[in-house]
């Protein structure tokens, strides 16, 4: 019987408690789903480390393969594991500057919408971080980590 090859992820709540977990392929051969989830994905989101909801900038993202991109190039990054906003996160993140890096799609660009309206009622300063191609995993695995990191130079609006 053949197995599936999968990463795992932890979804944890504002406590740290581990509350679901979302698993995503990583062969490019394997069947089944791309993404399975259990839990409740709604009360919490993946960390890229224990320490990046403390940071000045955060970047939040769709899923964990895409904050992990963003943490490979430098970027403290989040992932909802999906589009809706846990309701203890903007009150987390009061003041902060807040990027969505929400998928380059329909979903993407609603969820932003909705996303910049709650933070900016916490004293956040928002902007929508769009990546050039789906999502900022796909940037990575098209273009290399170089390109991947020019594009956020130009989102962080930082001179080369």
């Amino acid at each position: 019987m053949a197995t599936s090859r999968r990463v795992v992820f932890p979804v944890k709540d504002q406590r740290g408690r581990l509350v679901a977990i979302q698993g995503r392929v990583i062969g490019p051969d394997e069947r089944g789903p791309k993404v399975f989830t259990r839990g409740d994905l709604g009360a919490g989101l993946f960390q890229t480390t224990g320490k990046a909801l403390e940071e000045a900038l955060v970047c939040i993202v769709e899923a964990p393969i895409d904050a992990l991109t963003l943490s490979a190039a430098g970027i403290p990054a989040i992932a909802l594991c999906g589009t809706n906003v846990p309701p203890w996160l903007p009150g987390a993140l009061a003041f902060r500057r807040i990027a969505l890096g929400f998928d380059a799609d329909t979903a993407g660009e609603s969820a932003s919408t909705r996303a910049a309206s709650e933070f900016r009622a916490m004293g956040c300063d928002v902007e929508r971080w769009r990546p050039s191609r789906k999502d900022w995993n796909e940037v990575l695995v098209t273009f290399g980590i170089e390109a991947l990191m020019a594009e956020l130079k130009g989102e962080l609006h930082v001179s080369a």
